[in-house]
């Protein structure tokens, strides 16, 4: 993917404990509406693959994504995430929104850990055969 200045997320994520779903849901609605509300996200999008529930959203910039990204709802869940979840994510240049497909392929490959798992930990992706 080329840059024309726009940058693209996708995360993905597995609660700890099924008894966080109501805290994730609370969360992930409120940090969903804010991305949507957002002048600067062109794209948002969640699905949920083999148990992994991913997020892809496309932004004018790395800076707008990053604004986002500390502000409002969603840092409010980042910052309860590695309670309740664990999962990695990835973030470049784009020149558009990959097929589902492409994008769950960028972030098992690359995407980096996050939700206070350590580095070189699997995440729960990396241990299922895909």
């Amino acid at each position: 993917m080329g840059g024309q200045g726009l940058h693209l997320v996708i995360t993905g994520q597995r609660l700890k404990s099924p008894l966080a779903y109501p805290l994730l849901l609370f969360h992930a609605t409120r940090s969903f509406a804010q991305a949507q509300r957002d002048p600067a996200c062109r794209h948002v999008e969640a699905w949920t693959a083999e148990g992994i529930r991913h997020t892809a959203t496309l932004w004018d910039s790395p800076r707008a994504a990053a604004d986002y990204g500390r502000s409002g709802a969603h840092r409010s869940a980042a910052a309860i995430f590695p309670r309740i979840a664990e999962g990695k994510v990835w973030a470049g240049p784009a020149q558009g929104v990959p097929s589902r497909r492409e994008a769950e392929r960028l972030w098992l490959e690359q995407g980096r850990v996050v939700g206070g798992a350590k580095r070189g930990d699997p995440s729960p992706a990396d241990v299922e055969a895909r």
